[in-house]
């Protein structure tokens, strides 16, 4: 029983047969590589698939958003984006381009949200720090 090939590994198949074609039968070398006759002679049509074709195009408008936020949005952003330009995909698919071509996100882009501090000769001006409870002086609430 032969087992299913990846799509990378039948294509050097596909690719053998037809450097070879010349000296062998390609029937007998579709039955010895395991490959069915029929989807070598489809491949010889295009031998590049709709989906890689697809993809590529895809792949230039998602480094077109990209480039567009400066380098910020990441995959979830960028889907959008695509969505908002009428592109129908999965947010899985973007985020597999971005990995594989090395796209990535600016992380912590957004501002850390923490209280202000003052400085420590303003806190002790009417009583000690002491006194006073740490979580109220965070919440700048009197004791």
């Amino acid at each position: 029983m032969p087992t299913k090939l990846s799509t990378g590994k039948v294509r050097r198949i596909y690719q053998f047969i037809k450097t070879n074609a010349r000296q062998y039968n390609v029937r007998k070398l579709c039955r010895l590589l395991q490959v069915a006759p029929s989807g070598y002679y489809a491949w010889l049509q295009s031998p590049v698939s709709d989906r890689v074709i697809e993809d590529a195009r895809l792949l230039r408008l998602i480094r077109a958003f990209f480039v567009a936020s400066h380098g910020i949005y990441g995959a979830p952003r960028v889907f959008l984006d695509l969505r908002e330009a009428g592109e129908t995909c999965s947010k899985h698919r973007v985020t597999r381009l971005m990995r594989v071509n090395k796209i990535p996100a600016v992380r912590g882009y957004r501002a850390r949200h923490h209280a202000a501090s003052q400085p420590q000769s303003s806190r002790q001006t009417s009583c000690s720090a002491t006194s006073r409870s740490p979580s109220r002086m965070r919440r700048g609430l009197p004791t």
